[in-house]
């Protein structure tokens, strides 16, 4: 089940392995929570053709809900029992490799490569385990039902109209009839709604930003070389990911996936949302005995219009720790004047002289003020949890245009694999002749 795509924060890992032999290298495609080894369908042939190496794809989704240490201990009698293991981790399935390192090192474990994988954490884990997903979530739902319930509308057939030809059944056929409410729950924040109404997840105290696990876990040196391929979203990040999320990129053509379906829907929503805020706008000035309840009508499409055009992605970077406040020191000089003019004795404090040129110096003294900061995501992580701390450049690669759920289907994630491949460390896989 792919139930996840705003909270899984966790995901595959991919562990490299190697010798420089003409032996096959066997390389352990590991994949992220709520996923199978499906999503590597694509990939693992592909370069089964093209390099010396052989394929596993363990998993570990019969106990994906129990945290990393115990996916670890699932995988440990269906990896290949090799010294010249490369493990290739997605999402949680990079942390998963990175445990498995961790308890048996080069013994096992030649190199590593994390995809898209909460290495300093997940913010979205945070923000459930303290309610403000949920707050996030229903004010979103709140802004966007609050025209249509106020006018008893369904879903507008104009959704469905043929400018929007190409669209999925699978999508279309979920919100034919159904209040533009239920529309919203459905698909824009189903993933969340069903994550926080079922158990939560072990697994959620493992990809807390700044908790135990993952400080525990980047605590620890290595003894393989380890490289990060961040996945980085350009636009509409969120709406993507959902995309991907309702119809899976493995699914289809290699190099061939369109993730833009939900983005259209959603920009043809909010044309609906803006005509009929301008409806009852125009309306309001044409009947004046019924003024207040048009304005008001008004009011609240533009609320869902509002939501639609801003409001929801920066809620959503929010969510997922894109857009964090963060502390910025600065040394500025200020004057810094001494005085002996004071009685601690004295009920009322005494009326001094201002300080004299004597009185005064300058001196830097540290300023620290606090600043709003967006980076860019893959519409789960945002880049700063996907890189881990102290990795070198020249280890971590950048897969540009691809969602969280991309990793299985997307030229620019296929080009980083070659790129690590072709590498003359111990990541690397010789071509075939």
């Amino acid at each position: 089940m792919r139930n996840i795509y705003l909270i899984m924060i966790v995901a595959a890992s991919a562990i490299t392995s190697n010798v420089y032999s003409q032996s096959a290298t066997p390389v352990n495609w590991i994949h992220g929570l709520g996923e199978t080894d499906k999503i590597w369908k694509n990939y693992a042939p592909l370069f089964e053709q093209e390099r010396i190496m052989t394929s596993n794809t363990p998993v570990y989704y019969d106990n994906d809900r129990s945290g990393v240490v115990s996916a670890k201990n699932t995988l440990d009698n269906r990896m290949t029992a090799s010294a010249s293991n490369i493990l290739i981790g997605h999402s949680m399935g990079g942390l998963v490799a990175r445990e498995y390192e961790r308890n048996y090192g080069s013994s096992l474990v030649r190199g590593i490569v994390t995809v898209t994988s909460p290495n300093q954490g997940a913010t979205v884990a945070n923000q459930i385990i303290s309610g403000n997903a949920q707050t996030i979530i229903n004010r979103g739902i709140a802004d966007l039902s609050a025209g249509p319930v106020a006018d008893g509308k369904t879903i507008m057939n104009a959704l469905l109209t043929s400018s929007l030809t190409g669209i999925p059944t699978t999508v279309t056929n979920k919100i034919i009839n159904k209040k533009v409410d239920a529309f919203l729950k459905e698909n824009l924040f189903v993933k969340v709604s069903e994550f926080l109404a079922n158990e939560p997840y072990a697994t959620l105290e493992d990809f807390k930003v700044n908790g135990t696990y993952i400080n525990g876990l980047n605590a620890y040196t290595a003894r393989v070389p380890i490289v990060n391929i961040i996945c980085e979203e350009n636009d509409k990040a969120a709406l993507r990911i959902a995309n991907s999320a309702i119809s899976p990129p493995e699914d289809a053509t290699l190099n061939q996936y369109e993730d833009g379906h939900v983005a259209t829907i959603v920009d043809r929503l909010r044309e609906i949302y803006k005509g009929r805020r301008i409806f009852y706008d125009v309306a309001k000035w044409t009947n004046p005995l019924a003024y207040s309840s048009l304005n008001s009508l008004a009011n609240k499409w533009q609320r869902g219009e509002n939501y639609l055009g801003s409001v929801y992605e920066a809620d959503y970077n929010t969510l997922i720790g894109a857009t964090r406040t963060l502390p910025v020191t600065t040394q500025v000089l200020v004057q810094v004047c001494n005085t002996t003019c004071s009685d601690p004795n004295a009920r009322v404090a005494p009326t001094c002289p201002p300080p004299t040129e004597s009185d005064c110096h300058y001196e830097y003294q540290n300023v620290t003020t606090y600043q709003v900061v967006t980076t860019a995501s893959d519409g789960l992580l945002p880049n700063w949890t996907q890189r881990m701390p102290k990795i070198a450049d020249d280890n971590v690669y950048t897969a540009v245009g691809v969602n969280h759920l991309e990793v299985g289907n997307h030229p620019e994630i296929e080009k980083a694999y070659r790129k690590v491949f072709d590498r003359t460390d111990q990541l690397r896989v010789l071509k075939r002749q």
